[in-house]
């Protein structure tokens, strides 16, 4: 289980979580916030699969996903 998926996982019954991406050209910054007022940020490779690999562990709890829209941002899209 990644830290991500960690955080989320001791949210109680019924927190969701919201995800911002910023997109760079090597590498993806990600932070989740949860319902509650938690957050958690990483890093992972500016890959579209393994930014989704690093996140659908907790997709059932993901209410919106935003993500910066620069030139390096479209592979997200």
């Amino acid at each position: 289980m990644n830290k991500v998926a960690k955080i989320i996982g001791k949210a109680q019954e019924g927190t969701s979580c919201v995800v911002g991406i910023d997109a760079h050209k090597n590498t993806n910054a990600v932070t989740v916030l949860r319902s509650d007022g938690l957050s958690k940020s990483f890093v992972c490779p500016a890959d579209a699969k393994a930014t989704f690999t690093a996140i659908l562990r907790f997709a059932e709890t993901i209410d919106l996903l935003v993500y910066e829209a620069g030139p390096t941002g479209f592979t997200l899209a």
